[in-house]
């Protein structure tokens, strides 16, 4: 079963890798609820800070039945 997926790229690019990516572990989120509606995935790269390293937030909006679920995170990479 295919999950209703929408990615959003802000101030960072779009590559296909990181779309299969997300898309993967989209599909593994069955193992844990079998009603998932709608996941929704919005990364951003709010600075560009390459002596520190690029910051990158990541939200997750996952909707089930009765429910939406939000997660969020950040992380560097240099």
């Amino acid at each position: 079963m295919d999950i209703p997926l929408n990615i959003t790229f802000h101030n960072t690019r779009k590559t296909a890798n990181i779309e299969e990516f997300i898309a993967d572990q989209a599909e593994n989120l069955q193992k844990f609820h079998k009603r998932i509606q709608n996941c929704e995935v919005v990364i951003d790269q709010p600075h560009h800070h390459h002596q520190k390293g690029n910051e990158y937030y990541v939200k997750i909006v996952v909707t089930v039945p009765k429910q939406t679920i939000a997660v969020t995170s950040s992380t560097s990479r240099s």
